[in-house]
C-alpha cells in the first residue's frame, strides 16, 4: 500500500519498510521520531517547534502541510468562531461571532471559545506557544473537564494566568531572595531573631553573595507532604500552567491518563518533567481544575475568591486573579 500515517506516501526504497514518510515540503523520519529538515511555512507558526509533528500530540492530532495540528481535518489551531449555515452552506446573518467547541467528534456551538489573540490581549507578556497549546486544548477538550460556560473558562484562564506568571512559566522556581522566602514561605523560616522549628532564611535565600538554594528550600517547604518524601519535594515541585504540585497529584493524574487514553503509559511519577510539556501542561491543568473546582463547587456562580481558595490553599494574588477575571469576562464576549 503506497500511503501511510497521516495519509502521506511512504518511501520505502532507501530505508526500510515503513521508515520514511513524504510530506510536500519534507521528510519525516519514523526511527527518529521527527523531520529532517524545517518546514518553509515555519515562519507562520513560530509558537511550534520547527521540528515537530502534530503539535507533539499525535495521538490526538494529524497534520496539515504546515505546522499546525489538525484534528480530524475539521480543527487548524486557529480559532474557533465561525457563522452558522443553512442547509446550502450559506452564512446565516448576524451569525459571524458565533462560538464553537469540538467535542466528541463534531463542532457544537458554545457559549464561548477561546481564541490566541484575545489571550495575548489579556497576557500580554505570554510565551505564544503557550497560548496556544491553551486554546487548543480548550476548544477541542474543554467541554470535558466543565470548561463550557463563560464563566468556568474565565475562572479558569484567571487563575491558569496567575499561577503561570502570565503564561510564561511552565515549572515553580524557588528561586528566592532572603526576604522573598521569607513572605512566601514564613511558615518555615525566618530571618532576624530565631524562631524554634523553623530555618534560617539567609541560609537558604538568595543574596549578592550566595545563590538561592533551591532544591533544599523545596524540599524544606514540601517535604513529608503530599506523598512527597523528605527529599522529594524539589522532585515533584510544581509543573505545567496550573502548577501540578506533590506526588500525589502526579500519581492522580498518572491515574486519569492511563485510563482515559488507550496505550498511554506515560508515568508521571516516574518522569515528572513531562508535565510541563506541550502534550501535559494544559491537559493538567484541565484535570486538576476539574477534579477541585468544577467537581466541588458551581463554578458559573462562584466568586474569584472562593475559586483562588481552592487553587492556593489562601488568596496569594488575589487581586491580581480577580483583575484578570474581569479583563477576561469584557473580552471573551
Amino acid at each position: 500500500y503506497r500511503y501511510f500515517f497521516n495519509g502521506q506516501e511512504s518511501d520505502n526504497e532507501v530505508y526500510g519498510e515503513g521508515a520514511l514518510h513524504a510530506f510536500e515540503f519534507r521528510m519525516h523520519d519514523t526511527r527518529i521520531g521527527r523531520f529532517w529538515s524545517v518546514d518553509p511555512l515555519a515562519g507562520k507558526f513560530p509558537w511550534w517547534s520547527t521540528y515537530q509533528f502534530a503539535g507533539l500530540m499525535p495521538t490526538w492530532y494529524g497534520e496539515l502541510e504546515g505546522l499546525e495540528p489538525d484534528c480530524n481535518g475539521s480543527y487548524n489551531g486557529q480559532g474557533a468562531h465561525a457563522p452558522i449555515l443553512d442547509e446550502n452552506n450559506n452564512p446565516l446573518p448576524n451569525t459571524e461571532n458565533q462560538a464553537w467547541i469540538w467535542n466528541n467528534g463534531i463542532w457544537n456551538k458554545a457559549e464561548v471559545a477561546v481564541v490566541y489573540e484575545t489571550m495575548k490581549s489579556v497576557f500580554t507578556r505570554a510565551n505564544p506557544r503557550y497560548l496556544k497549546n491553551v486554546e487548543i486544548a480548550i476548544n477541542l477538550q474543554g467541554s470535558s473537564f466543565g470548561l463550557d460556560s463563560y464563566e468556568s473558562i474565565c475562572h479558569f484562564l484567571s487563575q491558569v494566568g496567575h499561577e503561570s506568571s502570565g503564561f510564561t512559566k511552565v515549572e515553580e522556581s524557588f528561586n528566592y531572595s532572603v526576604d522573598g522566602l521569607v513572605s512566601t514561605f514564613g511558615k518555615y523560616f525566618y530571618v532576624g531573631t530565631p524562631v524554634k522549628g523553623k530555618k534560617d532564611a539567609a541560609l537558604y535565600g538568595r543574596t549578592k553573595d550566595q545563590s538561592a538554594k533551591e532544591e533544599e528550600i523545596a524540599n524544606i517547604v514540601y517535604g513529608n507532604r503530599m506523598d512527597n518524601g523528605a527529599k522529594e519535594g524539589y522532585l515533584y515541585r510544581g509543573r505545567g500552567l496550573l502548577q501540578l504540585t506533590g506526588k500525589s497529584a502526579y500519581r492522580g493524574f498518572t491515574e486519569y491518563i492511563n485510563a482515559t487514553f488507550a496505550n498511554n503509559t506515560d508515568d508521571f511519577v516516574k518522569s515528572p518533567e513531562l508535565v510541563k510539556t506541550d502534550q501535559y501542561m494544559v491537559l493538567s491543568a484541565m484535570w486538576f481544575f476539574k477534579k477541585h473546582v468544577v467537581d466541588k463547587i458551581d463554578v458559573n456562580d462562584a466568586s474569584v475568591r472562593e475559586v483562588t481558595k481552592i487553587i492556593n490553599g489562601g488568596y496569594n494574588g488575589l487581586k491580581d486573579r480577580e483583575s484578570k477575571y474581569e479583563q477576561l469576562k469584557s473580552v471573551l464576549k
